[in-house]
């Protein structure tokens, strides 16, 4: 027994390490998980490259669909929309006076085309005639044409009609009623 009277412990000496051994040792285990990190990383991304760009792309056809024509009344639209640029084209410039030439919209020997008015709604129309058949309103079109009248000839339920012009305002239609009448035609004003 030692001399205090405590009985005597056994004290273990552990080896003292080397703290520059343990600290090298655990970088190097760092520096090897993190090798092991990459190299996995790229060798999936080296699978994932030959799996997914090795297939081959479908060939794209070009989208062939047929073009249709433009329904006749567009087309007529838009010859007139050229008809009116030329005729814009061969006016004189703004603030220039010019004697007014009366303007034509065919040669009488040519059949008379139908065109609609500019602005879509309701009009107070100038009917010369409406016949069954297109060259008797064709015909009736050359003559109310060589009187010196505009000629609408369009094609309508029951025939063909001979229209001399299409007004917003009713005084404007019955107006060029009245210079018919007086050239002989028989003109009704209707209301579309």
């Amino acid at each position: 027994m030692p001399e205090s009277g405590l009985p005597a412990q056994s004290v273990e000496l552990k080896p003292k390490t080397n703290r520059v051994f343990s600290l090298a040792r655990t970088f190097a285990l760092f520096i090897i998980l993190i090798a092991i990190v990459i190299a996995s990383f790229r060798i999936s991304f080296y699978l994932g490259k030959k799996v997914l760009f090795q297939a081959k792309k479908p060939e794209l056809s070009p989208i062939t669909a047929p073009i249709t024509e433009p329904p006749p009344s567009i087309t007529a639209m838009q010859k007139l929309q050229e008809e009116m640029e030329k005729e814009k084209a061969k006016l004189p410039p703004a603030g220039k006076q010019v004697a007014a030439k009366p303007i034509v919209s065919r040669q009488p020997t040519a059949a008379p085309k139908a065109v609609r008015p500019a602005r879509l709604g309701t009009y107070y129309k100038v009917q010369v005639g409406q016949v069954a058949d297109k060259t008797t309103a064709n015909q009736l079109g050359d003559k109310v044409l060589g009187d010196g009248f505009d000629v609408y000839v369009k094609k309508v339920s029951g025939g063909y009609r001979v229209q001399a012009g299409a007004f917003r305002k009713k005084t404007e239609a019955d107006a060029l009623a009245a210079r018919l009448k007086t050239k002989g035609y028989q003109p009704q004003v209707v209301f579309e």
